[in-house]
């Protein structure tokens, strides 16, 4: 799996939000679940995209997961395709620790879908 992440404004950097910091939260956060992240596209099977996008003191955060899908007409056709997505809003933020809460209990949604769907081998 890939984690690809999308929007944080310079201007988060106000509020202490910075990507870097919740790029490694939801990467650990999926591998401490027994998900394999990677940075190759080509060895991966989902990509776990998150927007994180602050304006003022609000946040919006979204999270998918996008996997590639073909066409059953002509299965050299293929595109990413969304199959799972959550997010929502944050009022008022009062620093980094808000945002990164918010992303992770996002993210363990996921996990928990994920995981119904795929379980770990023992």
């Amino acid at each position: 799996m890939q984690v690809l992440f999308e929007g944080l404004p310079e201007d988060a950097g106000k509020l202490g939000v910075h990507k870097d910091t919740l790029q490694t939260d939801v990467e650990l956060r999926i591998r401490q679940n027994g998900i394999k992240v990677t940075d190759n596209l080509k060895d991966t099977q989902a990509i776990i995209y998150v927007n994180v996008s602050v304006v003022d003191n609000a946040a919006a955060i979204e999270v998918s997961i996008e996997q590639p899908a073909r066409l059953l007409r002509n299965n050299s056709i293929f595109s990413l395709a969304t199959t799972w997505n959550t997010g929502g809003l944050i009022v008022k933020v009062r620093g980094e620790k808000d945002v990164r809460e918010y992303l992770l209990d996002l993210v363990d949604k996921f996990i928990n879908a994920w995981l119904s769907v795929n379980p770990r081998s023992r």
